[in-house]
């Protein structure tokens, strides 16, 4: 078992926003959801994988994590976390395995929960091109019109990645998908 988090705020005024990437990846996968009160999070069963979208605020999705993890007795490592990157500009993909939170409070939430880094993570960037400006000054914004098209393109590859990775492998997820720059 595996469980997919798309990482975002719960509530209409952040839903469009780019910290909410996470989010908007699992709802073009799925449309049916179930709240678990238990874990405070709206869960999509298949029968290899749970996604899962914490309603808790993004900084505290490890509770969400923590829960689910103990009810389906998943281990760190089949735990895929999809979030936004600020490091990455709009329209970049990076997988990885592990590594810092950089400074990505949900990402930290969750290993704060689990006491280790060793989750797969799908990157999305998000980073308006040619902006500089600390990740608070645009995380929270919508996507500007001009990135509209570019976004859409990276939901799709990251859904096209995701079941690369649970159909094959990660390793192949990551070697057909990191680095790919949709425009």
């Amino acid at each position: 078992m595996k469980l997919i988090v798309g990482l975002g705020n719960p509530g209409n005024e952040y839903a469009k926003t780019r910290h909410n990437i996470g989010f908007q990846i699992l709802d073009a996968m799925h449309t049916h959801w179930t709240y678990n009160k238990k874990a405070n999070a709206l869960i999509h069963k298949e029968k290899d994988a749970l996604f899962v979208k914490p309603q808790t605020f993004i900084n505290q999705s490890g509770r969400a994590i923590g829960v689910l993890k103990k009810i389906y007795r998943v281990t760190p490592k089949n735990i895929w976390i999809i979030h936004d990157d600020s490091d990455l500009v709009v329209g970049r993909i990076k997988i990885t395995r592990g590594g810092s939170a950089a400074g990505h409070k949900g990402v930290q939430s969750i290993y704060d929960i689990l006491t280790t880094q060793t989750c797969v993570r799908f990157k999305i960037g998000v980073r308006p091109f040619g902006v500089r400006s600390r990740a608070e000054n645009f995380v929270l914004q919508p996507f500007r019109s001009n990135e509209h098209e570019t976004i859409q393109q990276v939901i799709d590859v990251s859904i096209q990645a995701i079941r690369t990775a649970q159909k094959v492998n990660i390793v192949q997820a990551m070697n057909s998908y990191n680095g790919i720059q949709n425009s």
